[in-house]
């Protein structure tokens, strides 16, 4: 029998590596309609571009984008991207396909890196998201990161109203407890294959463990995989959002949960993206190599903020770029507050639609993987989270009613 090529055999065993090392751990090795908006018009203003920032924030170098346009009112959105395990800043950046979308909706990109201090070993390097306990700090350096960045002296002229976290994996889920922390910053959410609120990192890769509900004598704090899940996650979110004294923030924020339907477990899951699969060459461009965390967790989330935002319940199906996706939303007084996007052909990745990252390992490391983590076809995630938060923000005028507020748009040209 032939031996596989080097470069072959290298990528595969890395990744067996990796999720080897998450099995061991419980970490995830991951690393309405669309509304479009209205052309631009040409005004003087400063250059744009990307700028790495090193030692501006505490354990996490950061990337920033800074587009080549304003809103109407001369500022622009802010919107934190948190990458998976098994990840980093720079494949985000190179080819999460964010800079489109970015510029044409007046968009400050804020790509963090988890830098040195991590959930995991460093082949993993995940968020910790562990029971909403911000054991490595990343909640609350994130929250600061992001205040830093809208600070009226920061330069960087961002509407407050207009302020979002999105994240995949534990990044997902590491999103979802910062907004649920500060939904007086975070008008808005989006979670690619993120686990729950408050759930046990551990637990990522088996799913949620969805007990009857459970009655414990006074004084006793109940644990989590012996709770049942969504009833964990709300009152996790809740006890967050209420430690800010923002809970009634709640009531203006909006949420977005998205996973790939050939993530583990999920009803359109196959064989052609087993758990623990060799990488298939021949699919390195697709969308996801592995089906890696259950979808029941995406399905709890779903139902957790529906019943933390009030929202009625999720509507019929409706597909997104032509097809690329299906979308159910939930409303709370005629005004859309929660999307559940179910993307065709992807495994657990951020879906970036396109690009040309490869599963063979290169000179460049922040090359490798980016086939197997980040979706090159199918749904451009960036275009539609970036349209449907916007969209939808109850706080900048929209409330699902359009882009109003989006209506001018403005060209920034430089210099």
């Amino acid at each position: 029998m032939r031996s596989l090529p080097i470069s072959i055999r290298r990528s595969w065993l890395a990744l067996a590596a990796g999720i080897a090392l998450i099995a061991g751990t419980g970490c995830e090795q991951s690393p309405g309609k669309t509304r479009l908006l209205a052309k631009t018009t040409t005004v003087q203003s400063v250059p744009a571009g990307w700028t790495r920032l090193d030692n501006t924030f505490p354990n996490h170098p950061t990337w920033t984008f800074m587009p080549s346009s304003a809103l109407p009112n001369g500022k622009h959105a802010l919107m934190v991207v948190l990458h998976g395990c098994n990840q980093t800043f720079n494949q985000f950046r190179q080819f999460g396909n964010l800079e489109t979308a970015a510029t044409k909706r007046a968009i400050l990109l804020a790509i963090p890196d988890v830098g040195t201090q991590h959930f995991g070993n460093d082949v993993q390097r995940c968020w910790n998201y562990d029971q909403a306990h911000d054991g490595n700090h990343h909640i609350d350096e994130i929250i600061r990161m992001t205040e830093t960045l809208a600070d009226a002296g920061s330069g960087n002229n961002v509407d407050r109203n207009q302020v979002y976290i999105v994240g995949l994996s534990s990044g997902g889920a590491l999103a979802l407890d910062i907004a649920c922390k500060r939904p007086d910053l975070f008008a808005g959410v989006g979670s690619v294959a993120g686990p729950s609120v408050g759930s046990m990192q551990g637990l990522a890769t088996y799913g949620p463990f969805n007990l009857p509900p459970i009655t414990l004598p006074p004084g006793v704090s109940p644990i989590p995989m012996l709770r049942n899940n969504v009833d964990n996650a709300i009152d996790t979110c809740k006890a967050l959002a209420a430690s800010t004294g923002n809970a009634n923030q709640l009531e203006s924020q909006i949420a977005s949960i998205a996973v790939g339907d050939m993530d583990k477990d999920s009803p359109s899951h196959n064989d052609r993206f087993p758990f623990q699969s060799p990488i298939d060459q021949a699919e390195c461009n697709h969308a996801g190599q592995v089906a890696l965390i259950p979808y029941k967790w995406d399905q709890d989330n779903v139902e957790a903020f529906r019943r933390i935002y009030g929202t009625d319940d999720l509507g019929a199906e409706t597909a997104i770029q032509a097809g690329q996706a299906t979308m159910r939303v939930a409303a709370k007084n005629g005004k859309t507050r929660l999307s559940f996007v179910t993307i065709r052909n992807v495994g657990h990745a951020w879906p970036a639609g396109k690009g040309t990252g490869t599963c063979i390992p290169k000179d460049n490391p922040d090359e490798q993987g980016a086939g197997v983590w980040i979706a090159q076809q199918g749904l451009d995630y960036p275009e539609f989270i970036t349209n449907w938060l916007m969209a939808n923000n109850a706080r900048n005028g929209n409330a699902g009613g359009g882009n109003a507020k989006q209506k001018g748009l403005h060209s920034r040209a430089g210099p």
